[in-house]
């Protein structure tokens, strides 16, 4: 799976602030858009699967205004909000 758009542009940063800057978020927030790239067999990493994995594992669901990998202005939104704590998820 190709994965070099990941470190290009400002995916970096924006997956870093989605992470609230934190390297087990960080790597929570790729394995997460890993799957699903895998899931729909993929041959390339997108920022389309981070931005999936964020509306599947964040308080954000239905707000995609809310999805750092959807926005322009991302740098704008709360840092920290990507995945929901274990004992905070839906069933």
């Amino acid at each position: 799976m190709q994965i070099d758009f990941l470190f290009t542009g400002d995916m970096p940063d924006r997956v870093a602030h989605a992470a609230h800057y934190r390297y087990g978020r960080i790597a929570q927030i790729v394995l997460a858009s890993i799957h699903i790239a895998v899931q729909q067999s993929a041959s390339k990493l997108t920022r389309d699967h981070f931005a999936k994995a964020y509306i599947l594992h964040s308080h954000a669901r239905e707000h995609p205004e809310m999805n750092p990998f959807l926005v322009r202005e991302w740098r704008r939104l709360p840092p920290g909000t990507f995945l929901i704590e274990p004992e905070e998820q839906v069933p």
